[in-house]
């Protein structure tokens, strides 16, 4: 069974590539969902409430994302700090998850990983494919999720420049291209990789 990851810029059409993975028969791990669904864990929220105060809070008692995004993006030592909480609790769900793929007898197991290179989960990966769209698609992609510029750049500036990503990765995938065209590259990899004959 071979292990993969998939990386590139925010909006780069990640989640679009791990769908077709996914279709062809890999176990695909959202590592942003896992990350979301850390921030249920009630250690977590105690101790995020404890750091940052009813700010980051709902009115359900919950971790409300939007405003954690607020903290971490304007403050490293904030955004460090959340990493250590969430990233121990990541890696325990993706090795799960890839166990259970073996059991199952799937040919892959795909990790979604926007920070994939920032966090040194490369390590763990047998192949990095990433996907490659040009900035001005990526943002007007981010304005159709209701992002404002800013927030866009702030975001990108936290992340390791695309240019270099793309040339720490094993595969790149267009993915300004039309749907069928990525579906096509995506199906002869996976013919040359995962189920060679």
């Amino acid at each position: 069974m071979k292990l993969l990851a998939i990386t590139g810029g925010i909006c780069s059409g990640k989640t679009t590539v791990s769908a077709m993975f996914a279709q062809l028969g890999a176990e695909v791990v959202d590592l942003d969902k896992v990350g979301h669904k850390a921030l249920e864990v009630p250690d977590v929220i105690t101790t995020l409430q404890k750091r940052w105060g009813e700010k980051v809070m709902t009115d359900a008692n919950q971790i409300s994302r939007r405003a954690v995004a607020e903290v971490v993006f304007a403050d490293e030592t904030e955004l460090k700090f959340l990493e250590s909480l969430i990233h121990p609790l990541i890696e325990k769900n993706v090795n799960e998850r890839t166990l259970q793929a073996k059991r199952e007898n799937k040919p892959a197991v795909l990790l979604d990983a926007p920070l994939l290179f920032e966090v040194g989960w490369d390590r763990m990966v047998d192949i990095v494919l990433f996907a490659d769209c040009p900035e001005h698609i990526r943002l007007q992609r981010a304005k159709k999720r209701n992002w404002t510029e800013i927030e866009f750049q702030q975001r990108t500036s936290q992340q390791i420049p695309a240019e270099e990503k793309r040339k720490m990765s094993n595969i790149v995938f267009d993915t300004s291209q039309p749907k069928e065209a990525v579906a096509s590259d995506v199906e002869r990899f996976w013919k040359s990789e995962i189920t060679p004959h």
